[in-house]
């Protein structure tokens, strides 16, 4: 277990996911070319639209290894709006 000031999510695979893209990184080394899709952006979109709420950025065409984690945490107001719907929904089959 992965010890810090906060509490992370997925610290722990995190961790070893980490570990995994330094192995690549060591064997394969840095200058690949990255796709454009690859960014933060559709990270967020993406982790938006599904349950998950970690995604990790990594870059290999730098010299140095960039790794980031985003953290995708729903928006109160979208709450609000979703269970909105689901009472609409329910009193509609009624």
């Amino acid at each position: 277990m992965i010890t810090t000031d906060k509490k992370l999510i997925y610290a722990d695979l995190s961790y070893s996911i980490r570990g995994a893209v330094f192995n690549v990184y060591n064997s394969l080394g840095f200058g690949h070319k990255e796709q454009v899709y690859q960014t933060k952006q559709q990270l967020l979109h993406y982790l938006k639209s599904t349950n998950y709420q970690l995604g990790l950025l990594i870059n290999f065409g730098a010299s140095k290894l960039y790794i980031k984690r985003l953290v995708w945490t729903m928006d109160p107001c979208e709450s609000a709006k979703d269970q909105c719907k689901s009472v609409i929904n329910s009193c509609k089959s009624v």
